[in-house]
């Protein structure tokens, strides 16, 4: 099923990793997320990328994300939002303040 998920071809082992090396903030991370969305999207906004081994999907489409973020089973978030440190004080805000 993962298969016919768009996304750019990953490399053994690291996946689509190198694609965030380089990045320093959270707005990189979604500029990137972005257009990897834009290229690699299907008609219903989802998309692929492989990080390492792990498969992260990225959803464009705002029903699709109201249903994941409402839905009790989401609340435990993967440890790959600590790394990029969306849940400190929330997955859009941080401190008090909106990221």
């Amino acid at each position: 099923m993962v298969a016919n998920i768009p996304g750019p071809k990953p490399l053994p082992v690291i996946g689509n990793v190198l694609m965030f090396a380089r990045i320093k903030t959270l707005k990189e991370v979604f500029n990137v997320i972005d257009s990897l969305l834009k290229e690699y999207r299907t008609h219903d906004a989802i998309g692929r990328v492989w990080l390492g081994p792990k498969l992260v999907l990225c959803i464009g489409n705002p029903k699709h994300i109201e249903k994941i973020l409402s839905n009790p089973d989401a609340l435990q978030k993967d440890d790959i939002y600590d790394r990029l440190g969306l849940i400190a004080s929330g997955m859009l805000v941080r401190n008090g303040k909106w990221i």
